[in-house]
């Protein structure tokens, strides 16, 4: 007797493809909306073909065909038979570009392989976000540390959180604070040069505003302004001062006060003597004498643009 033909079609020839509602990896737009993203994902065995976050300038449907193409631009990759989504919207976009490359589109109800990838890919993200707060958790608890006066327990808190992630910046910033209070200088000037360069990277060029009220920007802020001051101390006092100017343009208001630091390095002293003429300022509740020479230095140098008040 001979076999029946089997005419059911292998799973093994179908891709899915699925726009997921939802910033996964964060993604966002220039106004803090989150960005959508594709994903093409080989049905039978769950392997993720390509990701794309949408790119703001380009229409859906455009993204949707990119996302497509640079699957199948991908290596030696076999051509899917078949393409199932679950939006009729999805294979509007797709019908031309499948037609092209003689691919079926099929519009099921359920999606196999892309539900559990996103499943997955939350379950990392909820993972990060964990470890990101418990880093961040660290480094308060490292500040209060340091106005414990117990600068080696800060030390002891923050190494710990370098190594979970030992390129972020705050962790290397709690560092040079809490190395320089312990007097370790060598270790101070470590961490404020890492924590400056792993700010850079981050910005291949200053941005127009780094607002200090967004509390993830503050630690860029404070990363500035530390390497600033080693410049100085080191007597590469141009190099300070630029950074000094170029925390005033990204924020005049100033929440650091890097402009009177500015106005006593143009008047002659050092970081350490602002330093000392600011607890002073702050022993006697009174700051006059930082005013004047901010007025007098500003004046001569024009290095910092007071705020319009909102």
């Amino acid at each position: 007797m001979k076999a029946k033909p089997d005419n059911s079609k292998s799973d093994f020839g179908i891709w899915e493809i699925d726009i997921v509602p939802e910033a996964i990896f964060g993604a966002m737009k220039p106004n803090g909306e989150p960005l959508d993203m594709v994903i093409v994902a080989h049905k039978e065995s769950y392997f993720i073909i390509n990701t794309k976050i949408f790119v703001p300038e380009m229409s859906m449907e455009n993204n949707v065909i990119s996302a497509f193409e640079e699957a199948l631009s991908k290596g030696p990759m076999i051509v899917p038979e078949t393409i199932e989504v679950r939006k009729q919207e999805v294979v509007d976009f797709l019908q031309a570009t499948a037609k092209k490359h003689k691919v079926e589109i099929k519009l099921v109800k359920r999606l196999k392989a892309v539900p559990e990838i996103v499943r997955s890919m939350r379950q990392m993200r909820n993972h990060k976000e964990v470890r990101q707060k418990n880093i961040d958790d660290s480094y308060y608890d490292a500040m209060d540390a340091i106005l414990a006066n117990k600068p080696d327990v800060a030390i002891e808190m923050l190494t710990e959180a370098l190594e979970m992630d030992p390129h972020y910046v705050q962790t290397h910033v709690g560092l040079s604070l809490a190395y320089r209070e312990l007097g370790d200088l060598n270790k101070y000037r470590k961490h404020t040069i890492e924590g400056y360069k792993e700010t850079c990277k981050l910005f291949k060029n200053w941005p127009k505003e780094l607002s200090w009220y967004h509390m993830e920007n503050r630690k860029y802020h404070r990363a500035i302004f530390f390497r600033a001051n080693l410049y100085i101390d080191d007597n590469e006092i141009n190099k300070g001062m630029d950074l000094f100017r170029d925390l005033l343009r990204m924020w005049p208001n100033d929440n650091q006060g890097v402009r009177y630091f500015a106005a006593g390095v143009y008047a002659g002293k050092s970081i350490q003597e602002v330093n000392d003429m600011w607890d002073k300022c702050n022993d006697n509740q009174n700051w006059d004498k930082m005013e004047k020479m901010l007025i007098e230095q500003n004046k001569k140098h024009h290095f910092w643009k007071m705020p319009k008040e909102e």
